[in-house]
């Protein structure tokens, strides 16, 4: 099964995952992650044939769902962080990592997920 959901695909393959075993559908699953640097570009007009004249390339990545309807921005635009809209301290966010990071580790070194755990 494919998961299509740009960053949702990870949590996705998992909730999915979780109700096949629940529903003993199936005993253990696995999946592998996305991997956008490896998006495709797109060629729309490829199975009519290329014709005299200048073609169109999509990049997946932002056609598949980065991209905003509304605004007509890529959300990886920093367009968005110039005029205020979106606050990005690099510094802040590397601070939110790390910490999320030491959460987990000390979540894993006391079993706290172990009852989650199927094996």
């Amino acid at each position: 099964m494919t998961i299509n959901k740009v960053c949702g695909s990870g949590l996705k393959a998992v909730a999915l995952a979780t109700q096949a075993i629940q529903t003993a559908t199936r005993n253990r699953c696995s999946w592998r992650h996305e991997s956008m640097t490896n998006a495709p570009y797109l060629l729309p007009q490829a199975r009519k044939g290329y014709r005299l004249g200048n073609s169109q390339i999509i990049d997946s990545v932002v056609n598949d769902g980065l991209w905003d309807i509304y605004n007509k921005l890529s959300h990886g635009d920093d367009r968005r962080e110039r005029r205020g809209e979106v606050q990005r301290d690099a510094r802040t966010a590397d601070e939110f990592a790390v910490n999320s990071h030491r959460k987990a580790v000390q979540a894993w070194s006391e079993c706290r997920f172990k009852s989650q755990i199927v094996r």
